[in-house]
């Protein structure tokens, strides 16, 4: 089983063909990072587990660790850069700092990538999902009926429809001020603009 995913990072394609195989007590993840137009082969790494993973979203350990091994890469290629440039052997960690800061020029993009692998593929739908329920519960102070609880109930009720958004079990038991201060907050989260 094989699926691809992809990302957009400061203009550039990164694609990501993951793999699904099984091994003698469990089963691995494989992926391979892809950058560029004509994708060039980056980076790749192979996850396994014994039972399941512990994942926010299929073979995001496994891309993560393709980025992650890309980035260490770069490291180390720039510490050798400056130890061939500078002709010392041994570099003190202010020494690597300054190597990986003038050598390593396509680090910055990487860190992003491992953001975007982090924040997963439906980050940006997730987001606009949630702004959208966020503004129906909003209307619920002039639709959902006279009494704050009606009011309350449509906001929840709204909210619930994002998927990740759970609420207390108790919370149908808080005073009716008090729901809506959660739920007013809630909302009003949703309306920041994201980083």
């Amino acid at each position: 089983m094989s699926r691809s995913i992809k990302f957009e990072v400061d203009g550039k394609a990164v694609e990501f063909a993951n793999r699904y195989s099984k091994t003698r007590n469990g089963f691995a993840h494989e992926s391979v990072m892809y950058v560029g137009e004509d994708y060039g082969r980056v980076s790749e790494a192979r996850c396994t587990y014994l039972n399941r993973t512990w994942e926010g979203y299929t073979y995001q350990s496994a891309m993560s660790t393709a980025v992650r091994n890309k980035i260490d890469c770069l490291k180390e290629a720039a510490i050798d850069e400056y130890k061939s440039v500078s002709g010392r052997k041994r570099l003190s960690q202010a020494q690597k700092d300054e190597a990986i800061a003038m050598f390593a020029i396509e680090m910055p993009f990487y860190e992003k990538v491992a953001q975007a692998v982090e924040k997963g593929p439906n980050h940006r739908e997730d987001e606009s999902m949630l702004k959208m329920a966020s503004m129906v519960a909003s209307l619920g102070d002039i639709m959902a009926g006279d009494t704050e609880k009606e009011k309350n109930d449509w906001k929840k009720r709204m909210l619930s429809t994002v998927p990740g958004i759970d609420f207390p079990e108790d919370f149908d038991s808080l005073p009716e001020g008090e729901r809506k201060k959660r739920l007013d907050a809630a909302i009003s989260n949703t309306k920041q603009p994201s980083q």
